[in-house]
């Protein structure tokens, strides 16, 4: 193998763009920053009581699904930024449909590494 060979779309090691390189890896280190501070929230303060039925299925949408997107954005971006913005989306839904709509930027800023890793995946297909 010399230099100057060109890598086809049969070789099993494509190549990304530098840009792309940098979007997946920004999403990465996001989605480890986001969960850091997600985990410092879960089980650094002591919230009084236990959550209830409605607030456990709450929990299950936001934080667990989305940090489970971006775990899962780690290996398969596409799935994993799908995974994370449906779970925030459902957390929206039911907190609305519930009364108790979040009000300011928050959970979504947490959810930004998902955006990323969405916008990775649909890089990734569209170069294949």
């Amino acid at each position: 193998m010399n230099g100057t060979q060109t890598l086809t779309p049969s070789h099993p090691r494509i190549p990304r763009p530098a840009a792309h390189r940098l979007l997946a890896w920004t999403a990465r280190l996001l989605s480890l920053a986001s969960t850091g501070l997600l985990l410092a929230f879960a089980f650094g303060g002591h919230e009084p009581g236990t959550p209830n039925a409605r607030e456990w299925v709450l929990l299950a949408a936001f934080p667990i699904g989305v940090v489970a997107g971006m775990l899962v954005g780690w290996w398969r971006a596409l799935a994993g930024g799908l995974l994370g913005l449906a779970s925030l989306g459902a957390f929206y839904v039911m907190a609305g449909a519930w009364g108790r709509f979040p009000t300011g930027p928050y959970f979504a800023i947490f959810a930004l590494p998902c955006v990323l890793f969405l916008a990775s995946g649909l890089l990734a297909r569209r170069r294949a």
